[in-house]
């Protein structure tokens, strides 16, 4: 996400900097689409951008309102949050000629989420209250959902970063129809509750997890071949806190080789996985051990083996040392070992060996 930026309620309207980024948005969107036309009352709105956050304030009754730049088709998300006083939230969307698009509402935080925009130009959001009472400071955030306007996350890498309250932070990767993948985000300070969610090409949302500490999208198949978007935030929408978010491939296997009978090893930080890969022969009776060699702290080693086709075939945990047997493998082919701390908050250094029997 972009550095917040606080608006002063009293000279939102006179803010010369919220006018030269609605101008940079419609510059762009012209630049897109020559039919575009801005008005006064557009240039005279509150901007904001796809990957920034908004801060403001509302009195009793009033309405704030904020005008962003998008393209036909665009698929987008608005958080809004409390930071301060009493909230009754409501939020909604309004399209270039000011029909209602979608509307939310909350009292900690809301989300809304739009269907296919229908044409290029000028959009706004409209926030105020859905009760008509009460008085407090808002965080609003944007995001783009096909694709999300973050960076770029490869196979087999992890990022840190951290959210603020209300924050959305999106991150884009490259997928193939029928790639099996996974993805892990666990809270690193503070009280994030860490909630990841992705979305298809076309922006529409395939999965979605959260947990209190650490949480993961496990085993999920791509449907087609394109740019997915993966979106993270506090499942509350109210709390802030550092993250780490890992990416992996587990179909087609693309992990590090590991060859009978040779200790490979390995560090874990904090929410990672590890990806191996290995040639199996069909009836091949196997153990696979990971061992702790790290002397400070403690992770609960998992072991998740995937075959040939992609599908699971065993998952064990346990603590600070793991063998699992495998009386037979079903067939001949590449085999892939997924490597973690099962609660996905522990690291570690570690050992992983695998012997025929």
């Amino acid at each position: 996400m972009e550095k917040e930026i606080p608006i002063n309620h009293m000279e939102r309207r006179q803010a010369w900097l919220g006018i030269l980024w609605l101008c940079f948005g419609f510059s762009m969107a012209l630049a897109r689409n020559p039919a575009i036309q801005m008005t006064a009352a557009e240039a005279e709105k509150i901007a904001i951008a796809f990957g920034q956050r908004q801060s403001g304030t509302l009195a009793e009754g009033e309405t704030n309102s904020f005008a962003f730049s998008a393209a036909a088709g665009d698929r987008v998300i608005a958080r809004l949050s409390r930071s301060s006083g009493f909230l009754d939230f409501r939020i909604e969307l309004l399209g270039p000629d000011g029909k209602k698009l979608a509307e939310a509402e909350g009292e900690d935080s809301a989300d809304l989420v739009s269907a296919a925009l229908p044409s290029a130009g000028i959009y706004t959001i409209q926030v105020g209250y859905s009760s008509g009472l009460g008085q407090g400071s808002y965080n609003l955030a944007l995001e783009r959902l096909n694709p999300g306007s973050g960076s770029l996350l490869s196979f087999g890498q992890t990022v840190s970063g951290r959210l603020g309250v209300g924050d959305l932070e999106t991150f884009t990767f490259s997928g193939a129809s029928g790639n099996l993948i996974i993805l892990r985000m666990n809270r690193t300070s503070d009280s994030l509750s860490p909630e990841v969610r992705i979305y298809g090409p076309d922006g529409t949302k395939l999965d979605e997890a959260w947990s209190a500490a650490g949480t993961e999208l496990a085993d999920t198949s791509l449907p087609s071949t394109g740019t997915y978007t993966i979106l993270i935030g506090d499942h509350w929408g109210k709390s802030e806190g550092g993250f780490n978010l890992t990416l992996e491939r587990l179909y087609p296997e693309s992990g590090v080789p590991i060859s009978y009978g040779q200790p490979v090893s390995g560090t874990l930080k904090a929410g990672d996985l590890d990806v191996y890969g290995f040639a199996g022969t069909a009836g091949s009776r196997l153990r696979i051990r990971v061992d702790q060699t790290s002397k400070a702290g403690i992770f609960y080693p998992e072991i998740r083996l995937y075959g040939p086709a992609g599908k699971k075939l065993q998952d064990e945990w346990a603590g600070s040392a793991m063998s699992l047997l495998i009386e037979a493998l079903p067939s001949a082919g590449a085999y892939t070992l997924l490597i973690g701390d099962y609660y996905g908050v522990y690291a570690g250094d570690y050992t992983l060996v695998i012997e025929r029997l």
